[in-house]
């Protein structure tokens, strides 16, 4: 239908110019409800002319955030311009207020009613209905509720709160020593702790931090978080190279020394076995990193009758995280891609086993029986492939993980570089027109030729 009536026409050029612009500032119509024409001049029939000349455009981020908004034709009065309404409202369907500021005199202090006149509207108000944690979650998406914790908690209180991950196993509550990664009271953290905090000699359990290279777990082993003590010398692989070179003596008393003190202490033994033991230490570590990285760095596809399902997950300074799925089946064929947002400030790691839980719901939603789960967050795979499970953040969300893919008559986990992942890398930074969007048997246009450089790397 034309958006102007009478007069003369607007040129093609002009209307492609507008278009252009658009285009390029990524900005969609919004569209109206009421009468078509925002603008009218003239008081005969024959020289009338109308036209809808006043618009809303929104970016697709806004219009994300806001789906359900409303744009309104009101009627015209004592001007030729009609006057356009943007409702914008969030996803529950509720008009966004304008939050209250805050204002107190301190001279009220003196005044007997203010305590008792405080007490009582404290107990008539918002945070006398969230005094339980479960009242500030959203049961029936299992995330927290954003707007009713931005109205009652201050803006950093809001990012830690949603920067804790809910589990969908609905745990018991549980007593975590907050100063490990597992959750777990050691000497080693304690001592850490009061090394920083009181800054004073840590004594016996003294040990350098910044040497472990802590990079998840041992690639070896796979049963130690690893580390160059661990590594080089306690690993059941390095110390069989040990023990088959007769320098097993190279291994004592040397549990919490740096590399360089252990390296000093083997003049005692000669500069032969010192010579050879630099040059264990060297072969062992080569092959170490030789070993992590053979990691597929171009997509590989799974062993008949079993679909793999890429992962990944993308973080913004706004606070939003994405996720990105493919499910592939040995032919290359895509069963289903998708993409979600989520309003969260969670860690890079738990963002990950976030978006892996995502990828596991979505597989048995299709009803996919035998599958192959791949990230590129190596931690995350490790922990998973020994189903060991602690009380930290993270091990609540990676046991959401393994329990949805017990449902499964076969689950494996796959680690695979960023550069085989770039199809699920892209999908989690697409922005949805809502909080998700799921294709079958086909990707979005923004992945396809990722998907096809995937295709042409298979062998």
């Amino acid at each position: 239908m034309a958006e102007k009536e009478g007069g003369a026409e607007n040129t093609r050029k002009e209307m492609d110019h507008f278009r252009e612009c658009l285009e390029e500032c990524r900005l969609r119509d919004l569209g109206y409800s009421g009468h078509m024409f925002t603008w009218e001049r003239g008081a005969t029939s024959r020289s009338k002319v109308r036209e809808r000349l006043d618009r809303y455009v929104a970016t697709i981020p806004w219009c994300s955030r806001f789906p359900n908004f409303e744009v309104t034709h009101l009627a015209r009065y004592k001007s030729d311009h009609c006057p356009i309404v943007l409702t914008a409202k969030n996803r529950s369907g509720k008009q966004r207020r304008r939050k209250k500021g805050f204002k107190f005199e301190t001279c009220w202090l003196l005044d007997e009613e203010c305590e008792p006149l405080v007490r009582r509207a404290w107990g008539k108000g918002r945070v006398w209905r969230c005094s339980r944690v479960n009242s500030l979650i959203n049961v029936e998406q299992g995330d927290w509720n954003e707007e009713l914790i931005a109205e009652v908690f201050e803006e950093r209180d809001v990012k830690c709160i949603l920067a804790i991950p809910l589990s969908e196993r609905l745990p018991r509550d549980e007593l975590i020593w907050a100063f490990s990664k597992d959750g777990d009271y050691s000497p080693k953290s304690a001592s850490l702790l009061m090394e920083n905090v009181h800054r004073i000699d840590p004594g016996p359990w003294a040990f350098e931090s910044k040497a472990h290279n802590r990079i998840g777990q041992c690639p070896w082993c796979n049963t130690h978080e690893e580390s160059t003590q661990h590594a080089l010398f306690e690993c059941t692989r390095a110390r069989e190279i040990w023990e088959a070179c007769d320098c097993k003596m190279l291994l004592e008393d040397g549990a919490d020394m740096s590399l360089c003190d252990r390296f000093m202490q083997w003049k005692k033994y000669g500069e032969k076995a010192r010579a050879l033991g630099g040059y264990i230490v060297w072969n062992i570590w080569w092959e170490r990193n030789r070993k992590v990285s053979l990691n597929p760095k171009v997509w590989q596809p799974p062993p008949c009758d079993i679909v793999k399902l890429n992962v990944d997950a993308s973080i913004d300074e706004a606070g939003w995280v994405g996720f990105g799925v493919v499910a592939r089946t040995h032919e290359g064929k895509v069963v289903f891609a998708a993409t979600r947002r989520n309003k969260a400030r969670w860690t890079p790691e738990v963002a990950e086993a976030k978006a892996l839980v995502y990828a596991v719901k979505l597989g048995r939603h299709f009803g996919i029986t035998k599958a192959m789960v791949e990230s590129d967050c190596l931690t995350i795979i490790s922990r998973l492939s020994k189903g060991a499970t602690h009380l930290t953040e993270l091990d609540t969300v990676l046991g959401d993980a393994l329990q949805l893919s017990s449902s499964f008559a076969c689950m494996t986990w796959s680690h695979i570089n960023r550069e085989g992942n770039h199809v699920a890398h892209h999908l989690a930074r697409i922005i949805p027109l809502h909080c998700e969007k799921i294709w079958e048997d086909n990707v979005p246009p923004e992945v396809a030729h990722y998907l096809l450089m995937d295709s042409l790397s298979v062998d």
